[in-house]
């Protein structure tokens, strides 16, 4: 049996964290931790959240390894193709740093507030919701800077792919400074099962490539 090459590598990275991705937000918990600070479902709320935004960080390192391989490939614009991975490399650092406020972080409060400390730790909990919240707008824009420089490099010799990467890029923008995507679980969902969407095209695209062959 062969060995995959590097870009089929990291397109099988790319499409299992694509995967990892939609399965996250699909069992994503719609209400947050607030809603159960004081109630004995809280703790297994908090247990679902914490192993949901654990499968979501999980997903961005693998996406993230897998587009370094999506840049490279970029050689022929190698400005839109940097700045691309810049923009998705901060947009990733972004969702980790939401993904663990949100989840992680979660079953830590939710027991400080059983210790007696309940008033003091609600505000700075609902301090770290806001600035989650700001990463996660962070996520958007990154992600969606990155997908339309990428989108616009593939234009010319992927023309499906290079429409679909602009789209999400641009619509992304648009939406997130119009306030359409927020960082609220339903309104981020549409926007995310369509990245993941975009991900799985471009694990698709490395592979049928493959090593060393022309972009198609």
């Amino acid at each position: 049996m062969e060995r995959p090459t590097t870009s089929r590598a990291h397109a099988l990275l790319l499409a299992a964290g694509a995967l990892l991705g939609a399965l996250g937000m699909a069992l994503h918990p719609t209400d947050g931790l607030g809603a159960h600070l004081d109630l004995e479902a809280g703790r297994r709320h908090a247990a679902i959240g914490a192993f949901v935004h654990a499968v979501v960080i999980v997903s961005l390192a693998l996406q993230f390894t897998g587009s370094l391989a999506v840049a490279r490939r970029l050689g022929r614009a190698p400005a839109r193709a940097d700045l691309g991975l810049v923009s998705l490399a901060l947009g990733t650092l972004a969702a980790t740093a939401a993904a663990t406020t949100n989840g992680l972080a979660a079953p830590v409060v939710l027991e400080l507030v059983r210790g007696g400390n309940g008033d003091a730790v609600k505000s700075a909990w609902e301090l770290a919701h806001h600035v989650a919240g700001v990463a996660t707008q962070l996520f958007l824009v990154g992600a969606s800077l990155s997908a339309a420089l990428w989108g616009s490099a593939l234009a010319r010799r992927h023309r499906a792919l290079g429409a679909l990467g602009l789209s999400l890029g641009v619509g992304g923008l648009v939406a997130t400074s119009t306030g359409a995507v927020r960082p609220e679980i339903g309104p981020l969902l549409a926007f995310v099962l369509a990245w993941e969407l975009w991900t799985a095209a471009l694990a698709l695209w490395l592979w049928r490539t493959d090593e060393g062959t022309a972009a198609r």
